[in-house]
């Protein structure tokens, strides 16, 4: 009971702060104006889109429709993390006892809910190990098959929030393989091929669904293209960190290759002796670091997908530590911070790798908002927030963006417009679309990673633009592309000079008027 205390206050403290924050995050806001577009009938693929399976939108549409905008994102967050914890105590337990359990969960909560680990952000990654985490909770305790079904269909949720789960669904599929080498079977065991077939129909199950979802509203085709042809580009983009030609794609190849074959042997080798605990989770955690490090970007809230293994087999290590020489508090702490520093070695991993090949030196930490120098300010701050709201402006100005821009964005599209209108911003303004409540004119909610690599995206926003010509379009990126200033004096576009925050935007003539 007293762990049950320490690790649920940990949980609270940590949390609450991101209850505070401003509407500041570029993903977040994607998600939430694409939730909110798809609320208004919009359809996912062909109205608006980004680069994500769907769960991640149509869980953010209904967020964005049934709870307040300033908590939707954070309350979701929480919950889910409290979620994945649970499972990461269930797994403990049944893996290695209850001070396995106890310092995994501990682990956990912390790095899932660190700052400098988007531990304060919602993002797709979060979700799909929360539905990892409870795939794998029910297929290391039980051998149903109607169970092993439902772990099939919560692992095929965290591939429709995010293609690179395609990892943890190979895991899960073989784990009772694993388990079955550990335990003196032969290949193939009934037990093991039997709950791989289960697993596989609850996933399919899943994805079937969700593809009759899109289908009956047109957009499976759409979704297809666009998923296939979005990840590819990016991830040859992105995932040699710019590194062209066929060393990049080598790059990329050998980094995602490395862990899941070393995790592999490793897993054979303790399995055959007979090490059932550690065959498990080398197996498990192989794939994860590979998932993790597939892009080149190093963004915190890649190694999300990786935290529940890591803290699992961190505390599994410390049990067998602290079986032998004792100073279990001790080694708890030590296995929290372990799990702290294990996370930003994965993510530095990739761009140590890129920056050795291109003869740079080495990195720094990546970070997405809150780098790890700011987070006692981070807590401070916002708790100050909390108790003093005109310390708002301190906590606030802690997060890259312009709030002073959303805001004078979001008061002109109000102003020159009606909800009835649609509207446009050429550019990236988090959350404008939900917080003015106009509908975009374009399918491309933001103009981010996903647009510039797509090498049709300018054609296909200008022929949405044509179509629907905005009442209002805001133009955040300069210098002006010359296609935007041709479009714009084509329709008779009339310019109001630096009234957004420093930024220009244009109105439509009925709009001026």
């Amino acid at each position: 009971m007293r762990w049950v205390v320490v690790i649920s206050s940990a949980f609270v403290l940590l949390r609450i702060p991101s209850f505070v924050e401003p509407l500041w995050y570029s993903d977040a806001g994607t998600y939430a104006n694409i939730g909110w577009a798809l609320n208004h009938g919009a359809r996912l693929y062909i109205d608006v889109w980004d680069n994500k399976p769907p769960a991640t939108y149509w869980f953010s549409a209904f967020l964005i429709g049934h709870l307040p905008t300033a908590i939707a994102m954070p309350l979701a967050t929480s919950a889910f993390t409290a979620i994945a914890a649970l499972g990461v105590a269930t797994i403990g337990r049944t893996i290695g006892g209850t001070q396995v359990a106890v310092t995994a969960t501990l682990s956990y909560v912390v790095v899932a809910s660190l700052p400098n680990l988007d531990g304060n952000l919602f993002n797709s990654e979060l979700c799909g190990a929360t539905f990892v985490a409870m795939a794998m909770a029910i297929v290391l305790r039980t051998t149903s098959l109607s169970w092993s079904v439902v772990a099939g269909a919560l692992v095929g949720m965290a591939l429709l929030f995010k293609a690179v789960f395609a990892a943890d669904v190979v895991v899960v599929v073989a784990v009772r393989a694993v388990i079955a080498i550990a335990e003196g079977q032969r290949l193939p065991a009934p037990s093991g091929v039997r709950t791989a077939i289960a697993v596989l129909a609850g996933c399919s199950i899943t994805i079937a669904a969700a593809a009759l979802s899109l289908l009956g509203q047109g957009a499976l085709g759409a979704a297809i293209a666009v998923l296939t042809r979005a990840d590819i580009s990016y991830v040859a983009t992105y995932g040699s960190g710019g590194i062209a030609g066929v060393a990049g794609i080598s790059l990329t190849v050998v980094r995602i290759l490395i862990p899941i074959c070393a995790g592999t042997g490793m897993a054979l080798a303790l399995a055959q002796r007979r090490h059932r605990t550690a065959a498990l989770l080398t197996w498990w955690l192989g794939w994860d670091i590979a998932a993790a490090m597939v892009s080149g970007r190093g963004f915190p809230h890649y190694v999300q997908q990786a935290e529940p293994v890591l803290c699992l087999a961190l505390a599994v290590a410390a049990s067998t530590l602290w079986q032998r020489y004792g100073h279990r508090r001790l080694l708890a702490g030590a296995t929290v911070a372990a799990a702290v520093i294990s996370c930003q070695f994965v993510l530095w991993i990739p761009s140590a790798e890129v920056a050795l090949a291109s003869g740079q030196r080495l990195p720094g930490l990546k970070d997405d908002g809150v780098a790890v120098s700011q987070v006692p300010a981070y807590y401070l701050d916002g708790y100050r927030k909390l108790a003093d709201p005109s310390a708002a402006t301190t906590f606030d100005g802690g997060f890259p963006t312009d709030l002073s821009q959303q805001r004078a964005a979001v008061n002109a599209l109000n102003s020159h417009s009606t909800q009835a209108d649609r509207v446009f911003v050429w550019g990236s303004i988090p959350w404008a679309y939900v917080l003015s409540n106009r509908m975009p004119a374009g399918r491309y909610v933001t103009l981010n990673s996903a647009y510039y690599v797509d090498q049709t995206a300018e054609a296909t926003l200008f022929s949405d633009l044509e179509a629907r010509p905005p009442a209002v379009l805001i133009v955040e990126v300069h210098p002006t592309p010359q296609a935007l200033l041709d479009f714009l004096q084509r329709h008779g576009y009339q310019r109001v000079v630096k009234r957004v925050a420093g930024e220009d935007y244009w109105l439509l003539p009925e709009a001026a008027e």
